[in-house]
């Protein structure tokens, strides 16, 4: 997981509400968003737990994240093991592609759940499948689970626009008072 690739001198740590939060062991400081690993430099991305899932990623260009069942609190059988994909260009464009049987759903904060399934040359009924990889945008939602949307969800942040441009899309995060992501309808 990723309170494993801490940078040396941070350690995670959990409140009594479950919720975890991150500590510098130098200065005693804690805070509720986690350091960014060395091994990462700068981060371009970052997939942030919002509902269901334990870890959040951080991801730099030209590399990649594997989400699935084992990343859910609850795991479901309806989730593979390699459910989705989440990829960074060289550039720092972010796409996310299915890689498990199950479809994968996006959405914008708000808005509708879009399916996403892999390439097996069958049609599907639903009008909301989409073609992929999916280009992702800052503030947009992946679920890992299709059979129930709201168990698994992560918020996708970007942390840094990539060449001047916003990476991957416009769109913006914010946060609400008690510290949520919130799509800011843009």
């Amino acid at each position: 997981g990723y309170a494993q690739d801490l940078p040396t001198g941070w350690s995670a740590a959990y409140a009594e509400d479950g919720a975890l939060y991150y500590v510098n062991e130098q200065t005693g400081e804690s805070q509720w968003e986690a350091p960014l690993p060395q091994s990462y430099g700068v981060a371009l991305w970052r997939l942030v737990p919002f509902a269901g899932v334990y870890d959040e990623y951080a991801l730099g260009a030209g590399e990649q994240q594997v989400l699935g069942r084992f990343d859910m609190m609850a795991q479901s059988p309806y989730v593979s093991r390699r459910q989705c994909v989440v990829q960074v260009s060289a550039d720092g464009v972010a796409t996310m592609t299915t890689t498990g049987k199950p479809a994968t759903v996006c959405r914008r904060w708000g808005s509708e759940w879009y399916w996403f399934r892999r390439d097996t040359g069958r049609r599907y009924r639903t009008p909301l499948t989409q073609t992929e990889p999916h280009i992702l945008v800052d503030g947009e939602q992946i679920s890992l689970d299709c059979h129930n949307p709201e168990a698994a969800i992560y918020t996708v942040a970007c942390c840094q626009e990539a060449g001047g441009a916003g990476a991957g899309g416009g769109g913006g995060v914010e946060y609400s008072d008690d510290g949520c992501w919130m799509w800011n309808g843009v």
